[in-house]
């Protein structure tokens, strides 16, 4: 059966039914509609496969309280440790990263500003 977006717009607890996410009420009255309509029918049985794979979703989770503060100082470091390395050193698997004509500034003075931006 093709879409309906009409269908769709008229009927849109279609979806909200299939996830369990209807109040009682509205439930119970979609029900009813939905024993007699071919396309809310084609909707639901279209929507059950995601409907059960949210089941094996992944749980909501609370990020660690020190995660910023962890992330900045892994680019500080990132950043510092870029300024340790010199152009003669860098491998010949990247030398599109590497451009000799240009000096390097200071890393120190680089990540010193960076991180007085961010986190001071």
């Amino acid at each position: 059966m093709p879409y309906d977006a009409q269908h769709a717009l008229e009927h849109p607890e279609a979806a909200a039914w299939a996830l369990g996410a209807l109040d009682p009420d509205d439930a119970a009255e979609f029900e009813e509609h939905f024993q007699s309509c071919d396309r809310c029918q084609a909707e639901v049985a279209e929507f059950a496969p995601v409907a059960k794979s949210l089941a094996l979703a992944a749980p909501e989770a609370e990020p660690p309280d020190d995660l910023e503060y962890k992330t900045l100082a892994a680019v500080q470091y990132a950043v510092m440790a870029e300024g340790r390395t010199e152009p003669e050193a860098a491998t010949s698997a990247s030398p599109a990263l590497t451009i000799a004509s240009e000096p390097k500034p200071s890393s120190t003075s680089k990540a010193s500003r960076w991180w007085h931006l961010h986190c001071g």
